[in-house]
């Protein structure tokens, strides 16, 4: 209870029936090509721009790491009043931080955006002409936010909010405009690690979902411990009393998103206020560098001489705006390119049909490599983001978010350092498809991968990746030639063939193995023989099963009827060096199920107990070919967050 009157209550989530995902499943999905800390800013920085789209004022993007002051850590122990279950992670973890003699919290806050507007119950039928962004964000895990022009989802990235807290807590407080006027909404979420507990009432232990809610009793009959957000006047008193963003007016419309007990390299359990001038200014320029690597074109200047969004790092009162990326080398080289870009004089095509894929942009430096990167990053931290020297090709979709860099090289000193930009076209299905080929992180292409994108749209990213790939190589002194290319040409096709398969082959599920028993490329082909054939395993999707991450897979297996073969299946980790059995968490992945075609349903105990007597890891199933094709399902356990695939080879000699 706070003061006047405020009741704030938790509801902590209880598997239902049907089930659900695990606070610890959504945690989990995010790749490793990142830091924690690159995807938290790269998240929240892109899901502020979304949430600007279309409102009256520039964006503003502000971080604030501070220590809370004896009135607002008070303030902040009456909000969790009420903790989860004894026999919960979160509960300890809560209580460690809320007794802890120096709190600190990171916020991360918008203005100029429309806030987290719509219902609050995520069973409400879905009107087209209304906003779900609340529901999307704090209700549902996973959910497609259907924004033009956008730079993502509220997807699996917002767990990265959790992922930096080390209570995996996180308090919401946001100013939207719902039924024609506008709310205050603030709750607070906790997304933890599934468990069992007694159930008020009941005789016997259930298990929930790890995940927990803080805020206002809804009006849902069959859910009658459901929680609303707290709204208006309320709301604005929690936010006051814990030192927030105050948010009254229109102009003040957006989010405030606080990171309880962040997780900073720099932050450890031994914090004290005299360690602040120690730490202050590297975590100052930690933050600078990330959002100026991947969201600098969010800070270079346009046409009409205004910056797209304004930002603000905060870290124990010093608080700064981040520097022009047109004054700091060698992001100023990035920012003639992206200027060229957005000029929209060298398109690329895709050949036929004509097709126009985006713009690029390019600059090279005519100092011959004597200009290095801007010392105040290097002096400072360990390692760092921005190159001393440049030779990177930006990917951008029309939100002008960095996607991800291609490098090139800089053979020697006498080579001049160099920048490219691509920014894809705006065009719906273009545009579409270049997101949807992207990973939850949005840190890459993979038109190969995605089970969403259309064969069209698959040859059209397809397409431009290799093309910008071939402007790398000749900015690099590697090639010469024009940067367009005939798709129908077959060193084309050929090139094609193996860039989709190089991309393909890094995204959970792609299956890189599998010998199909044909006869080798070159050689003359014997009409109307029958072969014995396997098709590679294809990954179908992703699933939760007894709360594990498991991969599906599909193959098929024919060939001549009444014919005796053996298929070897093991699953790999992918890696950057190639296949390793085992993740960092030392688990390897598992076949822990296979069927086929009402020959076989293998579960989990009978795999392991075959892969234990081999001690190769291999599991190994003999099979009687049918008249019809066989088809093969297996499912495939996910140690951790790791890339896997699944390699089956046939061995049809027996």
């Amino acid at each position: 209870m706070n003061k006047k009157g405020t009741s704030v209550n938790i509801y902590s989530e209880p598997f239902p029936n049907s089930g659900a995902m695990p606070g610890e499943g959504a945690t989990k999905l995010l790749g490793l090509s990142l830091t924690p800390l690159e995807i938290l800013l790269r998240e929240t920085l892109q899901n502020s721009w979304d949430a600007s789209i279309e409102q009256n004022s520039k964006p503003s993007f502000e971080i604030n790491l501070r220590l809370l002051k004896e009135n607002e850590s008070i303030a902040l122990k009456k909000f969790f009043f009420e903790l989860p279950p004894i026999d919960s992670q979160e509960r300890q973890v809560l209580e460690k931080f809320l007794n802890k003699k120096y709190q600190l919290i990171l916020e991360i806050c918008d203005s100029g955006t429309k806030g987290l507007g719509g219902p609050f119950s995520a069973a409400e039928a879905i009107n087209t002409e209304e906003d779900y962004d609340f529901v999307n964000f704090v209700k549902n895990i996973g959910s497609h936010r259907d924004q033009r022009n956008g730079g993502g989802t509220y997807g699996f990235g917002k767990s990265s909010l959790f992922n930096m807290s080390k209570c995996k807590t996180i308090l919401i407080d946001s100013l939207t405009s719902y039924k024609k006027r506008l709310q205050n909404r603030f709750i607070g979420y906790s997304l933890g690690t599934s468990y069992d507990a007694w159930e008020d009432h009941e005789k016997k232990r259930k298990r929930f979902t790890g995940r927990h809610w803080w805020g206002s009793k809804g009006n849902y009959p069959n859910d009658p411990k459901v929680v609303d957000p707290i709204l208006d006047e309320e709301a604005r008193i929690i936010s006051k009393d814990l030192g927030l963003k105050v948010r009254n007016h229109e102009k003040d419309r957006g989010t405030s998103l606080v990171i309880l007990d962040p997780n900073l390299d720099d932050l450890d359990e031994n914090f004290s206020p005299e360690l602040i001038p120690k730490i202050q200014k590297k975590i100052n320029l930690r933050f600078q560098e990330i959002l100026l690597w991947w969201a600098w074109p969010k800070f270079t200047l346009m046409s009409n001489n205004e910056r797209p969004m304004s930002c603000y790092i905060s870290v124990f009162g010093d608080k700064e705006e981040i520097p022009a990326p047109e004054r700091l080398l060698p992001l100023s080289f990035l920012a003639n390119a992206l200027r060229e870009a957005r000029n929209k004089k060298n398109p690329i095509y895709l050949s036929r049909p004509r097709r126009k894929l985006g713009h690029i942009g390019t600059y090279v430096d005519e100092s011959k490599g004597d200009l290095y990167s801007d010392s105040r990053f290097r002096n400072v931290l360990e390692k760092t983001l921005i190159p001393e020297k440049l030779g990177h090709f930006a990917l951008l979709r029309p939100a002008e978010l960095v996607v991800k860099y291609v490098t090139g090289s800089i053979l020697d000193n006498n080579q001049p350092q160099w920048a490219g930009v691509f920014i894809c076209s705006e065009e719906d299905d273009i545009e579409r498809g270049f997101a949807k080929s992207e990973p939850p992180t949005h840190d890459d292409w993979k038109p190969s991968s995605s089970h969403d994108l259309s064969k069209d749209q698959k040859k059209l990213v397809g397409s431009a990746i290799r093309q910008i790939n071939k402007e790398v190589r000749k900015l690099s002194g590697e090639e010469s030639s024009d940067l367009e290319l005939d798709l129908n040409s077959e060193t084309d096709k050929n090139s094609i063939a193996w860039l989709m398969d190089d991309i393909g082959s890094s995204i959970i599920g792609r299956g890189i193995g599998g010998a199909d028993g044909s006869k080798k490329p070159g050689k003359k082909k014997i009409k109307n023989k029958i072969t014995t054939k396997l098709t590679k395993p294809t990954y179908f999707k992703t699933s939760f099963i007894n709360e594990k991450i498991v991969a599906e897979f599909k193959m098929a297996l024919s060939g001549k009827e009444g014919k005796n073969v053996q298929i070897d299946f093991k699953p790999w980790i992918l890696t950057e060096e190639g296949k390793v059995e085992s993740a960092p968490n030392g688990l390897k992945p598992k076949i822990i199920k296979l069927n086929s075609s009402n020959l076989y349903d293998v579960n989990e105990e009978q795999i392991q107990n075959q892969i234990n007597q081999n001690g190769e890891g291999i599991f190994s199933l003999p099979f009687v070919l049918q008249k019809n094709q066989i088809n093969i399902d297996v499912s495939v356990e996910i140690p951790d967050n790791v890339v896997i695939t699944l390699i089956a080879n046939l061995n049809n000699n027996l």
